[in-house]
């Protein structure tokens, strides 16, 4: 479950903005988005009866901070043309949430910019 909160928030945001990690981390508008995906996931996680930590979203901003920019596979996908992995990334975790009830419109806004993304990508093949 942890991977898949950095994957559906970090994964995500890099891809759509072409930045690498650090760069959106020092973005404000970016770093806003990325918090309040990773919020929505821990909240649409723990009423699917995940068990997460709640200094989950300081653990990872920590960790990422200290690491090197990187640039994600989804993003290098992205550019070479192979479908993302947005099915399970994105879709069945937002039906999950729904199941509960949990509204999650920043991530199924950032899915829609992926899936924008991915068309204008295939659109240019």
């Amino acid at each position: 479950m942890r991977k898949l909160v950095r994957n559906m928030a970090f994964n995500g945001l890099r891809t759509v903005s072409g930045k690498p990690t650090q760069e959106v981390l020092k973005d404000p508008q970016l770093r806003e988005r990325l918090l309040a995906v990773i919020a929505e996931v821990l909240l649409a996680a723990t009423a699917n009866s995940a068990d997460l930590e709640p200094n989950l979203i300081a653990a990872h901003l920590n960790k990422t901070e200290a690491m090197p920019s990187d640039v994600p596979t989804m993003l290098l996908d992205a550019r070479a043309g192979p479908p993302l992995e947005l099915e399970a990334i994105y879709r069945v975790p937002l039906a999950r949430a729904a199941r509960h009830g949990v509204a999650m419109p920043e991530t199924t806004a950032l899915l829609r910019d992926l899936e924008c993304l991915m068309g204008a990508t295939a659109s240019q093949v």
